[in-house]
This record gives C-alpha cells, structure tokens and sequence, in this order.
C-alpha cells in the first residue's frame, strides 16, 4: 500500500510542476511581501497539517515542487531542508 501511495504522490507532483502551479505559487507568496520568518512559519504549519491528515510519504513527495521554488526565492538553501533540487 505503501508504494502505490508514493508512486501516485510522485505522478501528481510531476503533473502540478507541468500545470506551472508552482510558479504561480511562488508569485502570490512574493507578492505579500512579507518577512522571510512569516513564510518559514506558514510552511511549517502546512507541513504540520499535511503530516497530521496525510500518509507521511505522499505529502514530502507532493510538497517539494511548491517548497522549492518559495525557498530559494526567499534567500535559503534547499539542503537546509532536505529538499535535493
């Protein structure tokens, strides 16, 4: 069961990064214009929900195509958070 739900998290996150939803993502959270510990918060508490609602393995595959692109726009390495780009 395990890997059925990774390997269908895996095929949605390639299909949201082809939608181009993450960039689109990443132009809404620069837009707020906010203080890079704001969005280090949010992400933290998206992670808490995901984690305490979803198969652990499925929200760390889906995530990254949106975490991505916020981290490295706000300033911080990926590796910081165990994201390989």
């Amino acid at each position: 069961m395990g890997k059925g739900l990774g390997l269908g998290a895996s095929m949605f996150s390639y299909s949201i990064t082809l939608s181009g939803l993450p960039g689109a993502s990443l132009g809404f959270i620069t837009a707020l214009n906010t203080y890079d510990a704001v969005v280090l918060i949010l992400l933290m508490a998206m992670y808490l929900i995901l984690g305490r609602n979803f198969y652990t393995v499925a929200a760390v595959v889906i995530t990254p195509p949106f975490v991505l692109p916020v981290l490295t726009a706000i300033g911080y390495d990926p590796t910081c958070w165990g994201v390989s780009p």
